[in-house]
């Protein structure tokens, strides 16, 4: 009897010990109980703290299959998803009889192309200013096309002066307004630009390719750092100066905010040679390209 005991106790240890459990006198079996384990034992019924899991990389991007730039590597959404569209349906503006492309970014929608309107919202014209000494000699809120050229207005919209950005009537259409300095800073903190950088003058954000993600493809010189990732689709429509005279395309674009500086007008520019962001505070009576956000 004593032998047949025994023998018993031997396999039921030999058992325990094959299972990988750790057993006490009060028939706890000591293992991993968590079913979500690499090592999970069923065998066991008092967790002793050995659990190991899967370590899963953490892959950051947009992981929304209907977005315009979905990463089928993401497995974590970082809010960068854009789309032909914004959130409330809108894929159109229709405005001085032009119809708009709009882009959703984060939570703004912009226009994702330079403005060419001639009119304010209340439907006021603005004026003409094609002749250098014109636009030199005006004081009132105008327009013109680079060189004078069908071809540039057809890519870049119109160059409009400060004074139609500022001016009380509206250059955007209803519901939409030109973007201020916090309106940019939140698209380009968005873009991974620094805080601590945001408000500085000069170029910015350069480590984090804010220029490059803003920038669309085929009108630049060149394409290097070029993304376009959140369908903006900068383009390089080029200026005019207080005198009248022009500065060529290709290579840098400049867009209007409507706040002042220490009595200067904010800008953005991107150049083709920079990763970064320029915040310029510049003359009124330049002619830089416009854009509208959603209000």
């Amino acid at each position: 009897m004593m032998d047949s005991f025994l023998l018993l106790a031997t396999g039921l240890g030999l058992l325990l010990s094959f299972t990988g459990c750790d057993t006490t006198d009060n028939g706890l079996l000591y293992g991993c109980i968590d079913n979500m384990a690499l090592n999970y034992n069923p065998e066991a019924n008092e967790n002793d703290g050995s659990c190991e899991y899967e370590v899963i990389e953490v892959v950051p991007g947009c992981t929304d299959s209907g977005a315009l730039n979905f990463d089928a590597e993401a497995n974590e959404d970082d809010g960068s998803c854009a789309y032909n569209g914004c959130q409330d349906g809108i894929e159109s503006v229709l405005w001085d009889g032009h119809g708009y492309g709009v882009v959703q970014i984060s939570g703004q929608c912009w226009f994702s192309e330079n403005l060419r309107s001639t009119h304010y919202s209340n439907g006021d014209e603005l004026f003409n200013l094609q002749e250098s000494d014109v636009w030199s000699d005006n004081e009132s809120g105008g327009y013109s096309i680079l060189h004078d050229q069908d071809l540039n207005f057809e890519n870049f919209g119109y160059l409009y002066n400060g004074q139609a950005v500022m001016d009380q009537r509206g250059i955007c259409p209803s519901g939409w307004h030109v973007p201020t300095d916090a309106d940019w800073g939140e698209l380009e903190i968005h873009l991974g630009m620094p805080e601590s950088e945001l408000f500085d003058t000069g170029n910015r954000g350069g480590d984090a390719n804010v220029g490059g993600h803003l920038r669309g493809f085929g009108y630049w010189l060149n394409d290097i750092n070029t993304t376009d990732s959140v369908g903006f689709s900068a383009l390089p429509s080029g200026y005019r100066d207080p005198t009248g005279g022009f500065i060529e395309p290709n290579y840098l674009g400049l867009w209007w905010t409507s706040e002042l500086q220490d009595g200067m007008f904010i800008v953005r520019r991107n150049h083709v040679g920079d990763s970064g962001v320029g915040r310029l505070l510049v003359d009124p009576n330049n002619g830089y390209a416009l854009r509208c956000v959603q209000d």
